[in-house]
């Protein structure tokens, strides 16, 4: 998001892939988005815990995402997006996708409690 970045305005797809009515946990992704032309990086939920969704019950997760969204960065890089800079310092979080993925005719619904995400400045 640094205006004097020559790939000022590129970003790529951070999510945590947190439900797959096709599995138990739904699985990585990394891949092109065909609708946006840019590069999803989407981890599958045993990234974050060993609780299923489908279980029914609620799941508590805490984690450190930075280094995750910079493992996102070097995998998109190595697949030739967002190569106008290699500079973490030219990006920011503006948005994250929580995946949902329901391939069929379900009834389900997923809840938050306390979503939040907390930046802290390191000296």
């Amino acid at each position: 998001m640094n205006r004097e970045s020559t790939g000022f305005g590129d970003y790529l797809w951070f999510g945590i892939a947190m439900y797959d009515a096709r599995y138990r946990f739904p699985k990585t992704h990394q891949a092109l988005d065909k609708g946006t032309g840019k590069f999803i990086y989407s981890l599958g939920e045993k990234q974050f815990t060993d609780q299923s969704a489908h279980q029914g019950k609620w799941i508590t997760i805490q984690q450190d995402i930075l280094p995750l969204i910079k493992n996102g960065l070097k995998a998109a890089w190595k697949q030739g997006f967002v190569n106008s800079s290699h500079n973490i310092n030219d990006y920011e979080v503006r948005a994250f996708n929580i995946g949902w993925e329901i391939t069929g005719t379900y009834h389900v619904a997923m809840k938050f409690q306390k979503l939040s995400l907390e930046a802290t400045l390191k000296k």
